[in-house]
């Protein structure tokens, strides 16, 4: 590809990224407090069915990655995940409970559907060793963080004054948006090297009404399924925990087939920082559950005479991100030049700046005096440190599975890299958010902040000991990943 589609391509997807967001970090941001002041939910319940909304939203990403490139190509398949969260966005307008159950069924199938596409789709603009692909996702991942900005504020306006009606309407016309300019921007981000694409080749285009209909029939199906299985959150997060289990240990055997040893070697040290990372984003994962309860009933949140809404503060992330995205290739460029700053390296230091992220929490519950209202400066910092975290891992994750996966294994490894890290996590986050649930969201923080504390405790302390053991490993995982001693490798 010449530098100018290159541009044009990466432009496309930056853009189309960024409004495709919105929805989903004002739905992110918000669902727990709708559900709990607008339907009636417990904590409990509404900390349940925000699992099911996290780890399907992760976990349905294998699906995407599965069907797109094999049954329908990756631009096509995009386009019918942003028309499933138009639907679900004004499902969403009229709030009840069956409508909540519809729109969830629709947006994370939609979610499931375009995520690992927009990935893939900008994966295939380089080649396995070219260094841009790295900087690339770095500014995918800042403009994916514009619009979570974006969807935590309006979400934070209209959620203050209960406008729900108009908060989903808004988010039905970014979801449009999303799906205008992809179609703009159709030919630049085409399919290039998918089994789809080498099978019509051989076979023609007669071969794609055939496949696109049974990978249609798969994204009917799931919606089903999902519509049955959000009426009963609880044991739908119990199975979803142990099949993200199962299909990490399922890439052992995985690589046991691999042809080469260099390719075995590779699975394996995908299989052992994808472990690490179930560790990070577990923890990350209580910002729309735990988190989000402890913020509107726990943090003092006034501000020269105004209250600043729950969903702002995880603005901390998405400026972190927005900020860092672009500026974290030129450091690790500057650092690569003197130091080994490998990703692995960068999973450990994540690791480590999510455990300081809780241990600011633990600090504030500690110091939040007779009222028992943490300072909203420890939850700002605890943001920080965990956005800092994020910006090593997220990107280099989706970045590391070029450099690992096979072309065979590509779709495939980066639908389980967002299940493993994502579903898993976010059922793990679930569970615990669960455990230490108030009875209702406006119980005392003098209540609550014993049960919050020890979370935070325990936390901080699994965050410390895991990147310690990831520091003693990385030079086996390195010799695993085949990265070689020299500058500026990823």
């Amino acid at each position: 590809m010449n530098s100018f589609s290159f541009k044009k391509a990466s432009n496309v997807l930056l853009a189309t990224q960024l409004f495709s967001t919105i929805s989903f970090a004002v739905l992110y941001s918000t669902l727990v407090l709708f559900m709990t002041q607008a339907l009636g939910f417990s904590v409990a319940k509404a900390s349940a069915t925000m699992g099911v909304f996290v780890a399907f939203n992760y976990g349905l990403h294998i699906l995407g990655g599965y069907i797109g490139g094999r049954l329908v190509s990756y631009r096509v398949l995009f386009l019918v995940g942003m028309f499933l969260q138009i639907l679900a966005c004004l499902f969403l307008i009229k709030p009840s409970v069956w409508n909540l159950y519809i729109a969830l069924s629709l947006f994370l199938t939609g979610c499931g559907l375009n995520v690992p596409c927009i990935n893939m789709m900008l994966t295939q603009q380089f080649s396995s060793d070219d260094h841009q692909r790295e900087t690339a996702f770095f500014w995918n991942y800042a403009g994916m963080n514009v619009g979570f900005f974006i969807g935590f504020t309006i979400a934070g306006i209209f959620h203050s004054s209960q406008s729900y009606n108009i908060l989903f309407l808004l988010t039905t016309v970014t979801n449009i948006i999303a799906f205008v300019l992809l179609s703009i921007g159709w030919n630049t981000v085409a399919d290039k090297t998918t089994p789809l694409v080498r099978r019509v080749t051989i076979v023609g285009n007669s071969i794609l009404v055939k496949y696109n209909s049974y990978g249609l029939g798969i994204v009917l199906l799931t919606i089903i399924i999902l519509f049955i299985a959000l009426q009963f959150p609880l044991n739908t997060n119990i199975l979803a925990l142990i099949i993200g289990l199962c299909l990490l240990f399922m890439f052992i055997p995985i690589a046991k087939k691999q042809k080469t040893k260099a390719q075995r070697d590779k699975v394996y040290a995908y299989v052992i920082l994808a472990t690490f990372g179930l560790v990070f984003w577990s923890a990350y994962s209580l910002a729309p559950m735990a988190l989000t309860v402890f913020t509107q009933s726990n943090v003092d949140r006034d501000f020269l005479g105004m209250t600043i809404p729950t969903q702002w503060f995880q603005n901390v992330n998405t400026i972190v991100i927005a900020v860092g995205g672009p500026l974290l290739p030129l450091v690790l460029v500057t650092i690569r030049k003197k130091f080994i700053f490998s990703f692995p390296m960068q999973f450990c230091f994540g690791i480590i700046f999510m455990g300081i992220g809780f241990f600011m929490l633990v600090l504030g519950v500690l110091t939040s005096g007779k009222t028992g209202y943490t300072a909203a400066i420890w939850l700002i910092l605890s943001y920080f440190f965990q956005s800092l975290g994020e910006l090593l891992i997220g990107p280099t994750g989706y970045a590391m599975i070029g450099k690992l996966a096979t072309p065979k294994l590509q779709g495939l490894m980066m639908g389980s890299w967002m299940v493993v890290v994502g579903s898993t996590s976010g059922v793990i986050a679930s569970l615990l958010s669960i455990a230490i649930a108030p009875k209702n969201i406006d119980t005392n923080p003098l209540v609550t902040n014993s049960s919050y504390e020890g979370l935070f405790i325990s936390l901080s302390m699994l965050a410390f000991i895991s990147a310690t053991i990831l520091f003693f490993i990385i030079p086996k995982v390195r010799k695993l990943a085949s990265i070689h001693k020299k500058p500026n490798t990823l």
